[in-house]
This record gives C-alpha cells, sequence and structure tokens, in this order.
C-alpha cells in the first residue's frame, strides 16, 4: 500500500526541519559540520537540558573522539 503523496509531502517537510543528514566522503569534514551544528542548536536553545534531544551518530572511533574535543 503506497502513502498518499500529500500525506508524505507533509511529513517531509516536518521532519526536513527536525533532521539533519551530513554525507559525504572521507576527509571533506563532516565531524567538523556536525559538531558546530551540535553546538549551534544546544547554545541557542533556552533550555539547559537542550543537548539531551540531540541525537548525532558517527560511525566511527575517529569522529567520535574528534566530537568530543
Amino acid at each position: 500500500m503506497a502513502i498518499p503523496r500529500d500525506i508524505l509531502e507533509f511529513f517531509l517537510r516536518i521532519f526536513a526541519k527536525v533532521i539533519q543528514v551530513l554525507k559525504a566522503s572521507a576527509g571533506s569534514g563532516k565531524t567538523y559540520a556536525l559538531t558546530r551544528e551540535y553546538l549551534r542548536l544546544i547554545l541557542m536553545e533556552d533550555k539547559p537540558d537542550a543537548y539531551r534531544h540531540v541525537l548525532a551518530v558517527t560511525f566511527t572511533n575517529k569522529a567520535t573522539d574528534e566530537m568530543k574535543r
């Protein structure tokens, strides 16, 4: 069963505002961009626990270490 186009477009508009995917080749600055966006989101938010509502996913230990610095 296919999802009706208007419903699909509605959800895409909503999630486009809250989900950001960074996809690029190695060495292109994804980890830097992800860290910068994470910091921007938590520093611009009025709530002190805003960081609890951000999920940052990476697939290498090296990138994880870079994000922690």
